[in-house]
């Protein structure tokens, strides 16, 4: 299934308010303020064995998206989408890095040239400040649908700032309205004109009808420790070095979490991961049907690992490659490889140009041994004749 047949599927099952609250009026001049922010909010969909949705905001310019962590856990692939005014296609994102406590995941777009937020000294912050949450809240009902995504802004105060027995800021209790769906969006300051905190859906601890946000300097201390790292391999802290980091990723996947284990092998290919940790990602991306990214990787590295050349053909076949495909595949043709033909033969059919796939369909049957190749190509063979 496409990423775009996901997205139709997103849009019949799941309605966004389409405009944001008029609660914030005139009178706080937060209009433009508002419509400085919305480039900078994106509703998170997480595609797995069930769909989630948050909202994250961007924090740098190099694309670096702040989220809750509940709203990715668990999930197989991340994409961010922006308001429909901003009339910009979503985008795949990577999970970098993650906490359980705080709540907190960073995730990291592709590409450059992003709109971050302001963000302002959560210190600064005093009790009944005035603040807005923008986010992309879920309207439970079946009446209402849209094709479209589009961020809601609610207005209250600060009502209580928790603080540890240190004097730490921890928690972050608002009467503004949120709801699911708004969690991992910005707590704006307007006194401060900044981002302060990351909404996280209901405070338990704070009881009535107050909401929580996590302050933004637990998450600063917690970048400080995701980004040190050991080695010029960027492995992350908390281990010795590339071999025991690589362990720590197939345990997870023994323990048959493999989403996990390829999230934690992914946070180091930004910044140049070993040749056994690529190679070892890009086979857990074979398993669970990422082609692309597996290609991608025994690609870069065809010269320096001995991968073989009928491998990559295939591979470039399943990441829908079908051009490479039969570029890589034609040198092997001699060796009466049935697989190689049928590859080939696959590939033409997908290019439509059916009496290349007939071709080579007639020459994987003569090769093959297995009924499941025969079958295959006479299928090649049958379409084709068809269409022809």
């Amino acid at each position: 299934i496409t990423s775009t047949i996901l997205f139709i599927s997103i849009f019949l099952i799941f309605a966004i308010t389409s405009a944001y609250s008029k609660a914030v009026q005139p009178a706080y001049g937060l209009d433009d303020t508002v419509r400085e922010l919305i480039p900078s909010v994106v509703l998170i969909v997480g595609l797995g064995d069930e769909i989630t949705l948050g909202t994250g905001f961007i924090i740098d310019e190099d694309g670096l998206v702040l989220t809750n962590y509940h709203v990715v856990e668990g999930i197989d692939e991340i994409y961010a989408v922006w308001d429909s005014t901003i009339n910009r296609d979503y985008e795949r994102c990577t999970l970098t890095y993650f906490d359980e406590n705080p709540d907190l995941a960073l995730l990291q777009l592709p590409g450059t040239g992003y709109l971050p937020v302001t963000v302002a000294n959560v210190n600064d912050a005093e009790i009944a400040d005035d603040i807005i949450c923008l986010g992309f809240p879920i309207i439970d009902s079946d009446d209402f649908q849209s094709d479209t995504f589009n961020i809601a802004v609610t207005r209250g105060i600060i009502s209580s700032i928790q603080r540890d027995n240190t004097g730490e800021i921890i928690e972050i209790w608002t009467d503004a309205a949120i709801t699911y769906g708004n969690s991992g969006g910005p707590l704006y300051d307007i006194d401060l004109e900044g981002v302060i905190g990351i909404n996280n859906l209901f405070a338990t601890e704070a009881r009535g009808s107050y909401n929580l946000a996590i302050p933004y300097s637990l998450f600063a201390e917690s970048l400080s420790e995701w980004t040190s790292s050991s080695g010029e391999d960027s492995i992350p802290s908390g281990t010795t070095d590339a071999s025991d980091f690589l362990e720590a990723a197939k345990g997870l996947y023994e323990s048959g979490d493999t989403a996990s284990a390829i999230e934690k092998l992914e946070t180091v290919l930004p910044s140049g991961a070993t040749m056994e940790i690529s190679l070892q990602l890009a086979e857990w991306y074979i398993e669970v049907e990422r082609y692309i990214e597996a290609y991608d990787i025994y690609d870069a590295l065809r010269d320096e690992s001995g991968i073989s050349g009928e491998f990559l053909g295939v591979l470039a076949y399943q990441a829908g490659k079908y051009e490479r495909s039969i570029e890589i595949l034609l040198p092997f043709i001699a060796d009466k490889n049935d697989i190689v033909y049928l590859t080939i033969a696959l590939s033409y059919l997908e290019l439509d140009e059916l009496t290349e796939a007939a071709i080579y369909a007639g020459l994987a049957i003569d090769a093959t041994e297995s009924d499941d190749v025969r079958a295959m190509a006479e299928d090649i063979l049958n379409t084709s004749d068809e269409l022809l």
